[in-house]
Parts: structure tokens; sequence; C-alpha cells
């Protein structure tokens, strides 16, 4: 389990370290799928950036947040962190945070792979990515626009060791054959999806 260590010797230092320092035990448990742990900390880390005023560190874990969520299948507060936090981030200039929460969204709007809502959210996060110079961000929009563009990112995500975007990109097909009652290409990209992520033990991609 995700070490409360660190987090115990935090309590007398600032309180944006001890942020970052919760932030960090959130993404930790989440990829551990200890989600119930990664909530919780990304809440407490919320409350601290709300009282030091950082409107783009609570932008940035408001989307965290919505990603935790929707792990928990607590789709609508999911809905609601991203959409608030895509109202908070684009207050300010263009960043990888922003583009982070867009994909985060787009792939919160549905898992058919025709969703209109699901590619116009995911070609935004795309741009930002680019602007932003954000590989993994990049590679994660790509799945939420469209069949070409996931198996596309889904070999930049081999590519580049990011074993999550290649797991996700399995998921999202998988999901997107199912929608179109294509149930036995469904079938076969989730079986590679689980073979795929039991070789490189994720819990929860």
């Amino acid at each position: 389990r995700a070490s409360t260590s660190v987090l115990r010797c935090s309590a007398s230092i600032a309180p944006d370290a001890r942020a970052q320092f919760l932030t960090a035990r959130a993404r930790a448990c989440y990829l551990t799928a200890q989600i119930d742990e990664a909530i919780a900390a990304c809440r407490e880390a919320l409350e601290i950036w709300l009282a030091l005023g950082d409107q783009r560190k609570v932008g940035e874990n408001r989307g965290l947040l919505a990603t935790f969520l929707w792990a928990r299948a607590r789709i609508e507060d999911a809905e609601r962190e991203a959409e608030a936090a895509i109202a908070l981030l684009e207050q300010h200039p263009p960043s990888a945070e922003l583009a982070m929460v867009y994909g985060v969204l787009a792939r919160l709007s549905g898992t058919n792979l025709e969703s209109d809502d699901a590619i116009l959210l995911g070609e935004k996060a795309i741009a930002l990515a680019e602007q932003c110079g954000t590989e993994e961000t990049l590679l994660r929009g790509e799945i939420a626009a469209g069949q070409e563009l996931i198996e596309r990112s889904m070999r930049g995500g081999a590519d580049a060791g990011l074993d999550t975007v290649t797991s996700r990109g399995f998921i999202s097909l998988g999901y997107g054959y199912a929608e179109s009652g294509r149930l036995d290409e469904a079938a076969r990209h989730f079986a590679r999806g689980i073979h795929y992520c039991a070789e490189r033990d994720l819990d929860l991609p």
C-alpha cells in the first residue's frame, strides 16, 4: 500500500509542499487501486490549494479528483469536478493541466467511439497537448477522438513506455466495439487488454 510515512513527516512543513505530497500520494493510490484513499488524499490537497487561493492548482486537483471519482463509477460527480476544473483553468494561459482535464471529460462523455462530445473534447485535449508539448496528455486525448487515433495513441504509448496509455486504448476499443454491437471484436480487445495489464501488474489503468 502507498506509504504514509512522508505525509506524517510533512505535517510541519509549508502547506504547498504538503499539498504536493498529498497529490503524489493520491496518484500512487490510484495506480494501486486504492481509490478511496486516492479520493481522500486529493480532497485534502484540494482544501489546501483552496485556502492558499492557487486557482491553477485547484483546477488541476479537481481534474485529478474527476479521474478518481470515475474509477468509483461516480460519473455525475466526476463530470461536475471536471467541468469546474475547466472553468477555472480556462481563466489562465493554455496549460498541460487544462489539456489533461479536457481528456478526462472526453473519457467521461461516454465509451462510444462515435460520441460527438467525446471526439470534440478529445480534439481539444490533443490541440492543447500539442501546444504545451505534453506527450502523455496528447496520447490520452487521441484515445477519446476515434478508432484511428486510439490505435495511433497505443503505438505512441508503447514507444514512450506509457503502459497505462496503451492499456486504456484496449479498454476504449473494447467499449466502442461493444456499443456498436461488434461483440466478438470487443471481447478480443478486452482479452488483449487484460493480458497486457496482467503482464505489467497494472491494477487500474
